[in-house]
């Protein structure tokens, strides 16, 4: 029986998540969370290695999923990582704002627009920009708009 179109794109995006989130939220010791990855590639060098992140042949043996999340659409952004949250955005519109430990969705936007693109966090807000020509910034905390502008 040959794999319908649709189930091996939903596959793919749920490996391509769970490969995104295990880099983004794995640390070599099981007891403690690591580093912020706040934006793109994780800091302003962009060229995804920054200092706090590292992993050794020791902490690769020790890989596992801690979890995954279903979301409604692909991501093509890495995700932004704060102490306690994971934000994603999604091609069907939609920003998550994911629990860090353990993946259970602390709020979540849709509507908002198709996001390719990684969103950021700096200080409480997050900032994502969307393929309809929006720029859009969310309070961290509750997921509420803080405003929404528009490159028309």
């Amino acid at each position: 029986m040959t794999a319908r179109p649709h189930n091996v794109l939903r596959r793919s995006l749920e490996i391509t998540v769970t490969l995104c989130l295990l880099a983004a939220c794995s640390d070599p010791s099981p007891h403690a969370l690591g580093p912020a990855w706040p934006e793109y590639r994780g800091d302003l060098a962009r060229d995804g290695h920054p200092p706090a992140a590292t992993l050794t042949a020791a902490g690769a043996r020790v890989l596992a999923r801690t979890w995954s999340a279903h979301l409604d659409g692909a991501v093509d952004g890495t995700p932004a990582v704060d102490a306690a949250k994971v934000i994603v955005g999604t091609s069907a519109g939609s920003l998550y704002a994911l629990d860090r430990s353990t993946g259970k969705t602390i709020w979540s936007k849709h509507g908002v627009g198709a996001i390719s693109s990684s969103p950021a966090i700096a200080g409480d807000s997050v900032y994502v920009t969307t393929l309809t020509g929006h720029t859009l910034a969310f309070g961290l905390e509750r997921g509420n708009l803080r405003w929404d502008w528009s490159g028309d």
